[in-house]
């Protein structure tokens, strides 16, 4: 199976849960907000989440109370933009939200990356939406690199690539993935 097509079986097997993905995401934000590589973070990046992937807005608030926390701002590559408790959010490109007033920090010194994903086997490999994004963001990032799931997103084997970022950690609503 090729990249597009395990992104095509993702997509289809995200469809038929529709009705439990608020469930779902709540159970792998819980995972998420317990591991200890994420209480002692002290600068965050968060994704924004499309509709069909894991909700982080509760680890956002929660993040927003105690560190420094960026989300990505996507031009030619990701920047991250700084956020607080009064950002306010515009629909942007890919339709995703991100900052209406952008305070773009290209030198932020950043602890712990939380990244989506379309998909993930058990050897921390990751495959995102095809635009090479967060691969090309995070190949010379040194901190952690967490990728939040729904269990159905994992695949036996992913096919990579030699520019493929491996994630550290993956959490899922059914487990954590060290």
């Amino acid at each position: 199976m090729n990249k597009q097509e395990a992104r095509i079986e993702i997509k289809e097997r995200i469809e038929k849960l529709a009705d439990n993905l608020l469930i779902m995401s709540e159970k792998a934000e819980k995972r998420l907000m317990e591991l200890p590589i994420y209480n002692e973070a002290k600068s965050v990046m968060i994704y924004m989440p499309l509709s069909d992937e894991v909700d982080t807005l509760k680890v956002l608030g929660d993040s927003l109370k105690m560190k420094k926390v960026y989300v990505p701002h996507v031009e030619d590559e990701i920047i991250p933009a700084k956020i607080n408790l009064n950002t306010t959010f515009v629909q942007k490109k890919f339709k995703v939200f991100e900052p209406s007033v952008l305070n773009l920090d290209i030198n932020a010194e950043i602890d712990l990356v939380i990244v989506p994903l379309r998909a993930f086997d058990r050897f921390k490999n990751r495959l995102g939406r095809g635009r090479g994004f967060y691969d090309r963001f995070l190949k010379d990032y040194k901190g952690y690199k967490i990728g939040l799931a729904f269990s159905v997103q994992e695949m036996p084997l992913l096919p990579i690539d030699p520019f493929d970022v491996k994630l550290d950690i993956i959490v899922t609503d059914k487990e954590v993935i060290n």
